[in-house]
């Protein structure tokens, strides 16, 4: 993978890594990537407190991850919907309209200032259309964290729409020494199947579903996973229920699978290579114990 030069955070996707980059004026360039490409400056204060409400002011015991990738793909329906335009401060009235009674007036069904999952669908359809909650259920209606009315909407969609709102400059590897990068693994997931998970991975327009309260990966390019650019959405500050997202950029140039056993084979090497030398207690990304799973795995 290859980061692109305006990133403030790059990510090598099979460590899970996060690597700084320098730069002559690091504030400049974090203010700069604030928010998400599909919103102006002005609307970050409205969006961030929609997935408050959604997910981050909930109490903890309350919380699914699940209600804060709906959130997200009201607001990313949204901006579709409005021919992908960015949302701009003045998009907060049709949001309130939408969902301040249930935020604001009635605390019967939630706490007040947060939305539970029935309030989210149906104000959601109040924002968008009736068509909306069985839209987002529908697996073939779905796709790049946007819910379509019809499967030929989604069939006609073009993600490098997004591609044009982002900020990317030419292509660069981590700059930094590798001391100074940060490598990390994250527990391993068990998978009903390797079926299961190579068919997710391969389709990136699926990435946005399997979002997570830290982040999430949008794809801005055409096509499967070779040479894809993904935009990654990141948060900061989640654990104190106060969320600061950023964004940086990060591009596949080199996709390497069972079919290339040897290929694959050095991936794992240096990339457990990478952790050994630059990680802090990391254990490998892939054990040596480890076999590599047939398709029918």
């Amino acid at each position: 993978m290859t980061a692109n030069r305006s990133m403030l955070v790059g990510a090598a996707f099979g460590a899970g890594a996060l690597v700084g980059r320098a730069s002559a004026s690091p504030q400049l360039r974090f203010a700069r990537m604030t928010g998400s490409s599909i919103a102006g400056t002005d609307a970050a204060g409205w969006m961030t407190d929609f997935l408050n409400a959604a997910y981050y002011r909930r109490d903890p015991a309350r919380r699914d991850v699940d209600d804060l990738r709906l959130a997200s793909a009201v607001i990313t329906t949204r901006w579709h919907r409005l021919g992908h335009r960015r949302l701009r401060l003045g998009d907060v009235v049709p949001f309130h309209a939408a969902f301040g009674r249930d935020r604001f007036v009635d605390g019967k069904r939630s706490e007040r200032g947060t939305l539970d999952r029935a309030q989210l669908l149906e104000g959601a359809g109040r924002l968008l259309g009736p068509w909306f909650a069985d839209a987002y259920a529908d697996p073939e209606r779905r796709g790049w964290g946007i819910a379509f009315e019809t499967h030929e909407e989604r069939a006609g969609y073009d993600p490098e729409v997004r591609l044009r709102l982002a900020r990317l400059g030419s292509a660069t590897p981590p700059e930094a020494p590798g001391r100074e990068q940060t490598w990390h693994t994250y527990p391993a997931v068990e998978m009903p199947s390797s079926d299961g998970l190579l068919a997710a991975l391969s389709r990136p327009e699926t990435w946005p579903d399997y979002a997570s309260a830290l982040g999430r990966f949008t794809p801005l390019r055409r096509g499967g996973l070779a040479g894809q650019t993904f935009e990654i959405e990141v948060v900061a500050g989640a654990a104190h229920g106060r969320p600061v997202f950023t964004r940086g950029y990060v591009t596949i140039t080199t996709l390497v699978s069972q079919e290339d056993p040897e290929a694959l084979r050095r991936y794992i090497d240096e990339l457990n290579d990478g952790l050994a030398r630059f990680g802090r207690d990391e254990p490998p990304a892939v054990p040596d114990d480890a076999t590599r799973c047939s398709p029918s795995t």
